[in-house]
């Protein structure tokens, strides 16, 4: 049976907008002489500071490029940044971190990073009239109806309306019917969808690609054309066929990236290409 994490309770809660744990990303911050309360990294040439509970965004040199007028603004990613008009908001990590993320990073050598378990961020509301994407000029791009939206990915967000989910793309539109029982974001072209206790994963015409075997205990999302699977507490990779390339026989993994990938395997660290065999690094 394949286990995935519960889906959002939906209350008027705002998750941090990212798109994903970068444990080994170097912070870069703006050079800023004004007092902020508040200065955070560069994200895509541009980093949100607070000033007196308004959000806005500046530049590395420290020029105003979105004026501070926001209740709440996520960092941009992919070219859009998630604000709130007005109401208090209340801001919390995805709560996957504590539970999965942390112990992992405490016990583990071979990797550093945990992107491939962080597969929530977003808002879910009650109000999501409030929210707005802007692009990097400030100008609104798509006013929100949903109960839930995502943060876009490969240039599509999730979003859900009456307990149904779907995607739109960065006008708005929905080119993906809400017609689905939960879906992750879209990553390396595809994504997994849930429908009659099913999984599947769709391209981004929405066609279903394959059905995600049952025998594996967890399934993640694509990168560099493979996903993690998870069998008896060990895992592998699967390709985009759905056809298993890498056995499950690591105890940890990250996603590939430039063609190989990180493992671990009783305590030795093990850098592997698409194919799984061992290379130099």
């Amino acid at each position: 049976m394949i286990k995935f994490r519960q889906k959002p309770v939906l209350l008027a809660t705002v998750l941090l907008f990212t798109s994903n744990f970068a444990f080994a990303d170097k912070c870069i911050k703006p050079n800023t002489i004004k007092n902020y309360d508040n200065v955070g990294c560069l994200h895509e040439q541009l980093a949100k500071v607070e000033l007196n509970g308004k959000s806005g965004f500046i530049d590395k040199d420290g020029k105003e490029i979105i004026p501070l007028q926001y209740k709440f603004a996520s960092n941009f990613y992919q070219g859009v940044a998630l604000v709130e008009l007005s109401d208090k908001i209340e801001a919390e990590y995805d709560s996957s971190y504590n539970r999965l993320i942390a112990p992992l990073l405490a016990r583990r050598r071979c990797i550093s990073s945990y992107d491939h378990l962080n597969q929530y961020i977003g808002v879910s509301s009650s109000k999501t009239n409030n929210y707005r994407f802007i692009d990097k000029t400030g100008k609104e791009i798509i006013k929100l109806k949903y109960n839930h939206v995502g943060n876009f990915n490969d240039g599509l967000a999730k979003v859900q309306l009456n307990d149904k989910w779907g995607f739109i793309n960065k006008t708005g539109k929905e080119v993906i019917p809400l017609k689905y029982d939960y879906v992750e974001n879209f990553s390396d072209g595809m994504a997994r969808v849930q429908l009659n206790d099913k999984w599947k994963f769709i391209n981004k015409t929405g066609k279903v690609v394959f059905t995600v075997p049952l025998k594996y205990d967890g399934v993640w999302s694509f990168n560099n054309g493979r996903a993690i699977v998870k069998l008896n507490n060990k895992y592998g990779f699967i390709d985009k066929t759905g056809t298993e390339i890498i056995p499950p026989t690591y105890d940890d993994v990250e996603n590939f990236k430039n063609g190989v990938a990180r493992t671990e395997l009783q305590n030795e660290c093990i850098t592997i290409d698409k194919q799984g065999k061992r290379v130099n690094k």
